[in-house]
């Protein structure tokens, strides 16, 4: 702690007589950021310095960090006797077998090794008959959920203190996706998460018109929030823009199946088969999944 606090007080020096000198041409307020929220206030003027330095015109998303969380399956176990240091065991039937050691060591290692990753093995671990096991699940996901909150927490005092702020609205909204994709929460405190990203992505498409990825995202707040007035008109507008976006056509079966309308997706994935789109295996799995169904 002591450590973080003496780095945090450098950079608030540092930045500060930066700003004084014109060094960085960035607002003033951020300074603010970084000296009350350490974290977030230091991402936001990293970033807003690289967006500075690198364009002129607000036009073009740069540096957007596409976040995903993949489905590991296979994880390493490490073992203090060499001999079985090169084990390797699939995580889901590590945790049926009846073997509560290694169960417990496998747990140990998703702790140490981004369990983040992991989460929906971690909720099956929760509900083991061992309780060892089951707490280091239930533990983790607990800590996991206070670092998103917390992010969102900061993020959100960020993008109220500055609200015409493009970095901001950017942090604001990867904090929320990323909390929202990891699906620890459910019922209405998901809905208000999805609210509030769509706010701040409705924003971010006034800021860059021409970025296809929050349009997408948009698209996709909008279907789970079953706010689907009007939906289908944008949809078919973005498919005009991006003729060649394959992502398009899963968020019109979504659309399809929320507005009771199954009967049409046929029709949508016709359209794809016709569009001369190239698809990459896991599009291709998806297709052959709807064209069977």
């Amino acid at each position: 702690m002591a450590i973080f606090l003496l780095i945090h007080a450098l950079i608030c020096i540092v930045t500060g007589i930066l700003l004084a000198t014109k060094r960085i041409q960035v607002h003033a307020r951020l300074f603010v950021l970084v000296l009350f929220l350490p974290i977030v206030g230091i991402l936001i003027l990293i970033d807003q310095i690289y967006v500075e330095k690198t364009q002129k015109s607000a036009t073009k998303e740069i540096g957007l960090e596409k976040m995903t969380i993949d489905e590991i399956r296979y994880k390493r176990i490490d073992h203090n006797d060499s001999r079985d240091q090169d084990i390797t065991v699939p995580l889901e039937e590590a945790l049926v077998v009846n073997d509560a050691q290694t169960r417990r060591k496998l747990m140990i290692d998703i702790l140490q090794k981004n369990p983040e990753e992991n989460i929906g093995l971690l909720k099956s671990a929760s509900a083991t008959d061992d309780t060892e096991v089951s707490h280091y699940a239930t533990t983790s996901m607990m800590s996991i959920q206070s670092r998103y909150e917390k992010q969102i927490s900061e993020a959100e005092e960020a993008y109220r203190m500055l609200p015409e702020s493009a970095s901001a609205k950017r942090g604001y909204r990867r904090a929320l996706k990323q909390y929202i994709d990891s699906t620890l929460i459910t019922g209405n405190v998901l809905t208000i998460y999805q609210q509030k990203l769509k706010t701040v992505l409705t924003e971010l498409m006034e800021l860059y018109p021409d970025y296809k990825a929050y349009v997408l995202e948009y698209l996709e707040c909008r279907i789970a929030l079953k706010e689907t007035d009007g939906l289908e008109k944008e949809i078919e507008s973005a498919m005009q823009r991006w003729p060649e976006e394959f992502g398009l056509y899963p968020i019109y079966v979504n659309y399809l199946q929320v507005t009771l309308q199954g009967e049409r997706i046929p029709g949508v994935l016709k359209r794809l088969k016709e569009s001369g789109i190239y698809l990459h295996a896991e599009e291709r799995q998806w297709f052959e999944f709807w064209n069977r169904g």
